[in-house]
């Protein structure tokens, strides 16, 4: 008995157990944003310095718990034009991620100090 080959220019059903999956947009990108700065805010890294003459702009190393390290290049304090090396930031698109946003908590943080400690030093003159 001779064995015949599937004609190949005939269409063929997808098997049952192929799944087929949709991309689904629910979220706003200022939603999205809004994500990673609660994701920052609750966020235990240490922050390294690579570039220290710079006072802000420039690379920063983001270090987890578990000593994995991302590099943030700090462009502006305001707009969405930093860098991330994590794959969040290299893929969703926003311009920013929670590594981003942690580094813009801290050196806020830091500013405010700064200034506090100004107003003081003013008020003693």
């Amino acid at each position: 008995m001779a064995q015949t080959k599937p004609n190949s220019n005939s269409k063929q059903k997808p098997s049952s157990k192929t799944k087929v999956s949709f991309i689904r947009w629910d979220t706003t990108d200022e939603e999205e944003i809004t994500k990673r700065k609660v994701r920052a805010e609750h966020a235990n890294y240490r922050i390294e310095n690579v570039e220290p003459t710079f006072t802000y702009f420039g690379t920063y190393r983001v270090v987890s718990v578990d000593e994995s390290h991302y590099c943030v290049e700090l462009r502006s304090l305001s707009e969405n034009i930093n860098n991330c090396s994590c794959p969040d930031f290299l893929h969703n698109q926003l311009g920013t991620c929670k590594h981003i946003e942690y580094v813009l908590l801290k050196l806020a943080k830091r500013l405010k100090q700064i200034i506090l400690r100004m107003s003081v030093y003013k008020n003693v003159v």
